[in-house]
């Protein structure tokens, strides 16, 4: 099944996350990926600093992946994706080593924290379509031993992943509830976006 119609505009996914390829893959979407060189964490940190609110951390980031490919893909709809996620109005990214995953899930134990995925579409270096959705994650008050136990088994392959678990890959023993699309959970507002690219007729809807 092919869900792309011929609008004379192709479909750029300005991301090198794999989930995000396989959201689209999945809804039969015709599209290639071209990843911009963006310092995502140091972007974070720099808007962190100012008093920037985490929601806006996501779309800001999204939009300047998106604007970056589109400034060399001009003809295509460019999107562009990202994620943060906010415990105590504070956004963090990627952990960058186990040991900070561990302190981070320690952290994270028992309470509530928010995942901010947003998407922004690009036309010749414009945005012309946004959307920015939250789920709300409540954490299990796990052990040591479960947590040691989760680390053990995929360790490294979480350092790709905003908020130092992966639902869809055990991650989901952590959680005791989610409130929100799954979707925007995986990282990306997939039938947000699928709806507008259907509007402007580059998907068949």
């Amino acid at each position: 099944m092919n869900r792309t119609v011929n609008s004379g505009k192709g479909i750029v996914l300005a991301s090198g996350s794999k989930i995000r390829r396989q959201m689209l893959e999945s809804a039969f979407v015709e599209f290639r990926v071209e990843v911009p060189s963006l310092d995502e964490e140091a972007l974070r940190d720099s808007m962190s600093d100012i008093g920037a609110k985490p929601r806006d951390i996501a779309n800001s980031i999204a939009d300047l992946k998106a604007r970056k490919v589109s400034l060399r893909c001009p003809e295509d709809f460019v999107i562009g994706c990202d994620q943060v996620l906010e415990v105590n109005e504070t956004a963090f990214g990627k952990a960058d080593s186990v040991q900070c995953l561990k302190k981070m899930l320690k952290m994270m134990r028992g309470r509530i924290h928010y995942l901010h995925s947003s998407v922004v579409v690009h036309e010749g270096g414009h945005p012309v379509w946004r959307h920015t959705a939250t789920a709300i994650m409540t954490m299990r008050n796990y052990s040591d031993e479960y947590l040691d136990d989760y680390l053990l088994a995929r360790g490294e392959d979480l350092l790709d992943a905003v908020g130092c678990y992966k639902i869809e890959d055990g991650g989901a023993g952590l959680l005791s509830k989610v409130e929100g699309d799954m979707f925007v959970v995986l990282g990306m507002p997939l039938l947000e976006l699928l709806g507008y690219l259907g509007r402007r007729g580059a998907v068949k809807i």
